[in-house]
């Protein structure tokens, strides 16, 4: 049988605010034309071409 390690974290997670102080809502972010635009559009357009349930699977 294998050795088998366990460790256990005593810190505790800290909120995404913590790491990122200067974050904001993402509705608060519009893309103009360019290539981040263009990369998302990209995104959507392949990502909608999967079948939902093989993908799940």
């Amino acid at each position: 049988m294998a050795n088998m390690m366990l460790f256990a974290c005593t810190t505790t997670l800290k909120e995404s605010k913590d790491y990122y102080p200067g974050q904001f809502p993402l509705e608060d972010v519009l893309l103009l034309d360019g290539p981040f635009k263009r990369a998302r559009d990209l995104n959507i357009e392949v990502l909608l071409k999967f079948n939902v349930d093989c993908f799940l699977h």
